[in-house]
């Protein structure tokens, strides 16, 4: 996910439209300082000299390195990888140019200079008019402007916002924008009158459009306010426009001064060929809904969205297909009529139209134009000519568009650059998250109240009444879609002779569905089959293909797809089944996402299914399940590999599975990355697999191995604990020893996390036993690790030593560094327990070796983590600090999110040992919003304990008893943890309180 950097106005920085959370002033104020010059090493004591103001405090490059670290943590979250990146000497942040909205802003500032040199006014004013969209307020308006600081870069800044508005006021007027030009002209020499160059400008408008008193006096004003303020007359170019208006020469080229100079020309000078628009104010919505329900949360927020800036606001509506997405913009647009009196506009894009491609950006344009009244012939063709008449057309016009069916981003980026100024509502099936300055509404299924409302409405109160319960199950059949409820209204009322119930009946079967939720032009399958017909008669191997692939989509419940997977499914090179895959999404029956998958709508899987039903035989829906799940497997293990580095023994593969090439993948990050997007749907063929014979539920433990590490670092037990389970039987049945013993052992890990140790420990005995009874030495190894920490989870800690040690031991003989680093981490937890600290220290130490030597990233991060909390536990809190820092940045890289928060709240507790408090505030807070996420309602309740004492050192008493109570809720709902390493923070155990 790509981060946008903003300056112009608040520091901001966004990921995939969501603006992250930058912590306090001071790192806002370096994030800006960084910003000002993208991709260089700007060195410390201009760092330094930005944050703070006369002699900095003496722990100044300490500070600036835990800003830097905090910065760089909130930025990687985001997209696992920072681009704040320290050096020797200072700190740079690496960022596109295209990213950062200062480096945007300087481009289109020049692309409009070179316009405006080479006579072309209305592109100099199209680039003029982006780069200063980009500015929200004064340049990083929320962080402070020391003179020896920011003061003077920020200023320029400024400064070159207003030069550029001036450029941009110039090359309008020589358009022949004269009255909404001369409006902004009298604000600016208003709100700057020592600017010469807006006085000049201002006489030149007001001469342009026939008002030379106008003129005049606004000269006598500009030299009135010169002489009063500075005690100089006006400069050479105020006079020289001066001169021209008192002997009506020409001022802004020679149409200009013609048009000035005869009264009974245009007083507005025009384009060379003046066009002729209907003076008549377009209202050209579509009827509005009859009933709207179930949206009144979205409906508010898209009328204040419009409200907040009816001139400029922009706001996207995005959801499924009949989701309801066009009936809410227009009533929305009805609603808001009034406030619009130069007229509203709703154009169709197409992109959700049956045979019809997407309308272009120059189409859209050019059927703005004619709506507004411009003849066809004086259309210009090119889309950067339509696109300049648009904005002189729609200059100071109040006017609302409805831009229904987007299809992407790139559709509307010229078309919306062209109609600034005007309020537009868009809807999309797709969350256009690339676009600036939009407003999104997502709009999902209706509520359960809501659609028996629609239903009622659609069918009458009365007879709906009558059966309550089946009206609520023909709302469940619909999926709570509003087109469908619509369809099943109206079949309702077109057969009087049916009851809620007659039709529950035909839509609880899937076979029929399709057939029942069709009524008039509301029908889905005919447009369904006229796509799958185009595949049909497309007699080359990839029309084939792609046909042979629907089918097998339609047997594969899989939310998405991709051209890998796809290669493996059909047994073809990736590029052929790239070209399948495109000829599907060519026919409108997949559609890409952002991630570079391919996902199928409900109503196209449906039909799929039905089509799979008659035409794939039940040995191909097998072969086909079975290769998918041998993609996954083999893809797992090799994303595995690249965040921690393990041997893969025999019974983690599949003898008999089939030969596929499993997806590529560069290094641990994409690893991280492909996992993320495939979680559900590896789940999804899970459950698939569960219902078939061994062939296929062989694979289930071994996706599950492949899959623990990944799952366990990120605290995703609700799956772990699922595909566990989907495993356990199949193996048991199947006489599966060894896939029993990895069921059971990912059991026990879930069961241990979440409170259960004495579950934990039943299964994993069980797993000792099968291992020695089947010789398997590297299993005992494991099994060994895991039941160490079930014992210290127990309140068992010498049991629990005595297992890890001879975990080690067993590891380290049989060469495991991997395993040997993970048990020797594990005892130096069970040590700290003890108060052995000198010793755990140096299995800390042992265990960083074997990890960093084996490549282990996981492992690096945990026992980094591990020695800062002893340094904080001897008191050795400086180093403490250093040694979290690191830790920090390594859980993040390595993905390690369990993590985040225990790092964030041993950091905070040595932060305020050695009297930073501020800086432990800040870190206790952001644990707690990271256990939070993960619902560890323990670390969470930690967390809040740990800020209610902070809060109480600061002197803030009521903020403390709020962090207080919530602490102690968290706890209470949750089973006690005697083994948890947060027991020994701040030098005492978590009962009920935080004793710090």
């Amino acid at each position: 996910m790509d981060l946008r950097f903003r300056i112009l106005g608040p520091v901001q920085v966004q990921a995939g439209g969501t603006t992250l959370n930058l912590g306090s002033s001071k790192q806002r104020t370096l994030l800006a300082a960084l910003l000002l010059e993208p991709n260089t090493v700007v060195p410390l004591d201009r760092l330094i000299a930005a944050l703070w103001e006369g002699p900095p405090p003496a722990s100044a490059v300490a500070n600036l390195r835990t800003y830097a670290s905090r910065l760089r943590t909130a930025l990687g979250q985001a997209t696992g990888a920072s681009p704040v990146l320290g050096r020797t000497t200072g700190y740079l942040v690496e960022a596109d140019p295209d990213t950062v909205d200062a480096c945007v802003f300087d481009q289109a500032v020049d692309a409009g200079h070179k316009a405006a040199a080479d006579g072309d006014a209305a592109l100099a004013a199209g680039h003029f008019g982006r780069a200063l969209a980009l500015w929200t307020g004064p340049a990083a308006q929320d962080v402070p402007r020391f003179p020896q600081g920011l003061g003077v870069a920020l200023e320029a800044l400024d400064e070159q916002r207003l030069s550029t508005v001036e450029a941009w006021l110039d090359v309008r007027l020589r358009q022949g924008e004269g009255a909404p030009v001369v409006a902004e002209l009298r604000r600016l020499a208003a709100a700057h009158p020592l600017r010469e160059r807006l006085w000049a400008l201002l006489v030149s408008g007001l001469y342009a459009v026939g008002d030379t008193a106008g003129a005049l006096a606004a000269y006598g004003s500009a030299r009135q306010v010169l002489a009063d303020e500075l005690g100089v007359d006006p400069g050479p170019e105020l006079a020289r426009v001066h001169r021209a208006v008192l002997h009506r020469e020409p001022v802004l080229g020679d149409r200009t001064g013609e048009a000035a100079a005869d009264p009974g020309r245009r007083s507005s000078p025009g384009p060379a060929e003046p066009v002729s628009v209907d003076d008549g104010i377009p209202r050209d919505l579509p009827r509005d809904v009859v009933a709207l329900v179930g949206r009144e949360a979205a409906l508010a927020e898209l009328l204040a969205a419009v409200r907040a800036e009816p001139g400029s606001a922009v706001v996207a509506v995005h959801g499924s297909g009949g989701v309801g997405k066009s009936a809410l913009v227009v009533h929305a647009a009805h609603r808001l009529a009034g406030e619009f009196p130069a007229g509203q506009l709703y154009l169709d894009l197409h992109g959700a139209t049956v045979g019809l491609p997407p309308a272009e950006p120059a189409e859209i344009l050019g059927r703005l134009l004619r709506a507004l009244g411009v003849p066809g012939g004086q259309v210009p063709s090119g889309l950067h000519e339509v696109a300049g008449r648009c904005r002189t057309l729609l200059a100071g016009r109040r006017l609302m568009l409805v831009l229904d069916n987007a299809v992407d981003e790139a559709q509307l980026r010229t078309v919306l650059s062209a109609i600034g100024g005007c309020a537009v509502v868009i809807t999309s099936r797709r969350h256009l998250a690339a676009l600036d300055g939009v407003h999104h509404v997502r709009l999902g299924p209706l509520a359960e109240q809501p659609a028996m409302e629609l239903l009622n409405t659609v069918v009458g109160t009365g007879r709906a009444a009558a059966e309550p319960h089946r009206l609520r199950q023909l709302v469940r059949l619909c999926d709570h879609l509003p087109l469908a409820l619509r369809i099943v209204g109206a079949r309702l009322v077109a057969r009087p002779d049916w009851t809620p119930a007659t039709l529950a009946d035909q839509l609880a079967d899937e076979r029929r569905r399709l057939d029942t939720l069709a009524f008039s032009d509301l029908a889905v399958r005919s447009s369904l089959e006229v796509s799958v017909g185009e595949l049909s008669r497309t007699a080359d191997g990839p029309g084939r293909q792609a046909s042979r692939l629907l089918l097998l989509l339609g047997v594969l419940r899989l939310p998405s797809i991709t051209a890998s997977l796809a290669a493996a499914v059909l047994d073809l090179l990736p590029a052929d089944a790239d070209e399948a895959l495109g000829r599907l999404l060519q026919a409108s029956l997949l559609e890409p996402d952002e991630s570079g998958r391919h996902r199928m709508h409900d109503l196209v899987r449906l039909y799929a299914a039905e089509l799979a039903a008659d035409a794939v035989a039940p040995a191909d829906r097998e072969r086909a399940l079975e290769r998918a799940l041998a993609w996954y497997l083999d893809s797992s293990l090799h994303a595995r590999q690249l965040i921690r580095p393990m041997p893969v023994n025999d019974d983690e593969r599949v003898g008999h599975a089939p030969a596929v090439r499993p997806v590529e993948l560069a290094d641990a990050a994409a690893a991280l990355v492909w996992w993320a997007h495939e979680r559900h749907s590896i789940l999804a063929l899970a459950r698939q697999a569960a219902e078939y014979g061994p062939a296929a539920t062989c694979y289930l433990p071994r996706l599950m191995a492949a899959m623990y590490q990944y799952l366990a670092t990120h605290a995703y037990w609700d799956e772990l604990a699922e595909l566990a389970e989907l495993s356990l039987g199949p193996t048991i049945e199947a006489g599966d020893r060894r896939a029993e013993a990895a069921s059971r052992v990912a059991l026990a890990v879930v069961h241990s996390e979440r409170g259960r140790p004495g579950q934990a420990l039943t299964h994993l005995y069980e797993v000792l036993s099968i291992r020695r009874d089947g010789g398997d030495e590297h299993g005992m190894a494991g099994c060994l690790s895991h039941l160490g920490i079930a014992h210290l989870r127990a309140g068992e800690p010498q049991r629990a030593l005595a297992a890890l040690e001879r975990s080690a031991a067993l590891h380290a003989r049989l060469g495991m560094a991997v395993g040997e680093g993970i048990a020797r981490n594990e005892s130096a937890e069970v040590l700290c327990h003890l108060g052995r600290y000198g010793e755990a220290a140096q299995q800390l130490r042992l265990a960083l070796a074997l990890r960093r030597d084996a490549g282990d990233l996981i492992g690096q991060a945990i026992s980094g983590y591990g020695l800062g909390k002893v340094s904080a536990l001897v008191g050795r809190h400086e180093q403490a600090v250093a040694e979290l820092t690191g830790a920090l940045d390594r859980c993040r890289d390595a993905g390690v999110r369990t993590y985040l928060g225990r790092v964030l709240l041993w950091r905070a507790e040595a932060l305020r040992s050695l009297g930073r408090t501020a800086e432990a505030i800040d870190d206790a807070a952001a644990a707690e919003r990271a256990c939070a996420e993960l619902r560890d309602s323990w670390a969470q309740g930690v967390a809040a304990l740990m800020r209610g004492r902070l809060s109480e050192d600061v002197g803030e008493p009521v903020a403390a008893a709020g962090h207080t109570e919530r602490g102690r809720a968290l706890l209470a709902g949750v089973p006690a943890r005697p083994g948890d390493d947060l027991n020994l923070l701040c030098g005492g155990a978590v009962t009920g309180s935080l004793r710090c």
